[in-house]
């Protein structure tokens, strides 16, 4: 290999930005953890709704049925972010 060759192969990837690759590289697991915590917290929600008595329900306007069919639910079926 050639001196201009080796200087034309340094020069071109020392222009590679690779500030930006580290953070990319990591955004995905930081979404996924986002993700998992968010899972955790709607599942221990949910669970805590099973644990409330009828009376209590009846003051956050729930039955009993609501809380079944809520409990059910998987722990990543989780409510959007627009409340659908």
């Amino acid at each position: 290999m050639s001196t201009t060759t080796a200087d034309t192969i340094f020069s071109q990837t020392a222009a590679i930005d690779l500030s930006g690759s580290a953070d990319t590289g990591f955004a995905w697991i930081k979404k996924i953890g986002f993700a998992l915590s968010h899972a955790w917290s709607v599942s221990a929600e949910r669970r805590a709704l099973s644990r409330l008595s009828d009376d209590q329900l009846c003051d956050i306007g729930l039955t009993g049925r609501d809380v079944t069919r809520e409990s059910k639910r998987s722990v990543f079926d989780l409510p959007s972010r627009n409340g659908r």
